[in-house]
Order: structure tokens, then C-alpha cells, then sequence
């Protein structure tokens, strides 16, 4: 299970990842700058379309990516993304396995910061 932690705590790890050497890339701007992720936006429903849709939900998988494409499937300059999918209980103890849908579908293309940054952001 997940810790939770103070806000207080939550941004000073922010800003120590935005403030360090490393960066992950976002998409580029309209100008076809290079910007650096912040990070993603998930809307509910998303989280909820994955639980209800695994069987024996036990949570969700995010897996970081290296996005080549748009939406239209043009391609595009590599940018970091991530790849949510369902998990349910393994056949042994404590494994949480990915859960594959009948469809074959996943998500990904989620909000990221930058673009979609929220104007009142204090992490």
C-alpha cells in the first residue's frame, strides 16, 4: 500500500525533482520547444473505467513510457508518457498481475504539465 505523506512533504520532493539535473520530457510546445514534465493529470473516470473493468480489481499499473507518436499516429520527437492498466491478485501471494482486456486496450495520453499545468499549482 501507498504512504501517504505530508503536502508539505510532497512539495519539497517536487521541487527537488524540478529543480534537478535529470528531467523527464514532456511534449514539445507549439513552437516545437523542448519542455520538461512536471507531471500528469488522471481524470476519474479513467481510474474508474480501469477498476471496474479488471476482475478482481486490486489496483492500477502506471508504467513510463517513450512516446513516438501522436494521437493520429504521426510521428513525433520522443517525449516521456505513462501507461495505466489494471492489476488483480496473483497466484502467489502479494503478486499483482497486469490484467489485459478483452479489447486489448489501455490508456495513456494522459494530461501532462507541461501543457495542461493548472494555473494554481503549488507542487
Amino acid at each position: 500500500m501507498a504512504s501517504k505523506i505530508q503536502w508539505s512533504r510532497a512539495s519539497t520532493i517536487a521541487h527537488n525533482w524540478q529543480n534537478s539535473t535529470y528531467k523527464l520530457l514532456a511534449e514539445q510546445d507549439q513552437h516545437g520547444a523542448t519542455q520538461y514534465l512536471k507531471s500528469w493529470w488522471v481524470d476519474k473516470a479513467t481510474l474508474l473505467d480501469i477498476l471496474n473493468s479488471t476482475p478482481n480489481s486490486s489496483g492500477i499499473r502506471l508504467y513510463p513510457v517513450a512516446q513516438d507518436q501522436d494521437l493520429s499516429g504521426n510521428a513525433v520527437p520522443l517525449y516521456h508518457s505513462l501507461v495505466l492498466v489494471g492489476t488483480q491478485p496473483g497466484t502467489r501471494p502479494g503478486d499483482q498481475d497486469n490484467f489485459r482486456p478483452a479489447d486489448d486496450m489501455v490508456y495513456d495520453f494522459l494530461q501532462p504539465c507541461p501543457n495542461m499545468c493548472p494555473s494554481k499549482n503549488d507542487l
